[in-house]
């Protein structure tokens, strides 16, 4: 007889918050890649937070909602604000100097999308998650 366990109540979960951010560099062109931004952005984490701080953050960068230099993290609410400094401090990607803007939080994945990013972004972000959704089924 296998005993299940009892799934976390609501009230006991860890609370998630959305943080959508935009790379913003002296040339207007430069894209830069998920794998690079990634990179940089936890490697600057890790030494802002140390390695408790990132572990108990739960910070991930979402791979499937980053286009054009915008994107998304998602961390846990009580680290948003150590979040947002330790982005400011990330300085350059790929040698080239860039910051990092916030434009927002949300506690909604789908409302970040729709308030924060532009309208072409977003339209593009939600074409991908339906083929990724229909090459799955």
């Amino acid at each position: 007889m296998t005993n299940k366990l009892k799934p976390i109540r609501p009230t006991l979960r860890e609370k998630k918050r959305y943080v959508v951010f935009k790379i913003v560099s002296d040339n207007p062109k430069d894209i830069f890649e998920y794998k690079n931004i990634e990179k940089e952005i936890s490697n600057q984490i890790l030494s802002f937070l140390g390695t408790l701080y990132t572990g108990k953050a739960g910070i991930l960068i979402l791979k499937n909602q980053y286009l054009e230099n915008y994107g998304i993290i998602r961390v846990n609410n009580l680290f948003v604000d150590e979040l947002k400094s330790s982005l400011m401090h990330v300085q350059k990607i790929d040698k080239k100097d860039i910051t990092i803007d916030v434009i927002g939080v949300s506690g909604i994945l789908k409302k970040a999308r729709e308030k924060f990013l532009p309208k072409e972004i977003g339209k593009k972000l939600s074409l991908v998650k339906k083929q990724n959704n229909n090459k799955v089924k």
